[in-house]
């Protein structure tokens, strides 16, 4: 499962919990296509920690909202 936050304007990380996997991508990149070739920085097996930092971030924008 993806989860998305947007943490600046043009700046996203994804998390996918089937492969423990922190993805850093720009706009360009939906989230529902990203991989490790198409993000800009990736972490394989992020440790529980990182994960739950992940997850108590909070987004600093609305996901793709037009202003």
């Amino acid at each position: 499962m993806l989860t998305t936050k947007q943490v600046a304007k043009n700046s996203f990380i994804t998390y996918c919990s089937t492969s423990n996997t922190l993805f850093v991508h720009t706009s360009k990149t939906k989230p529902k296509n990203i991989s490790m070739c198409t993000a800009d920085i990736f972490i394989k097996n992020a440790a529980v920690q990182q994960v739950k930092k992940f997850l108590a971030l909070p987004s600093l924008y609305t996901l793709r909202k037009k202003v």
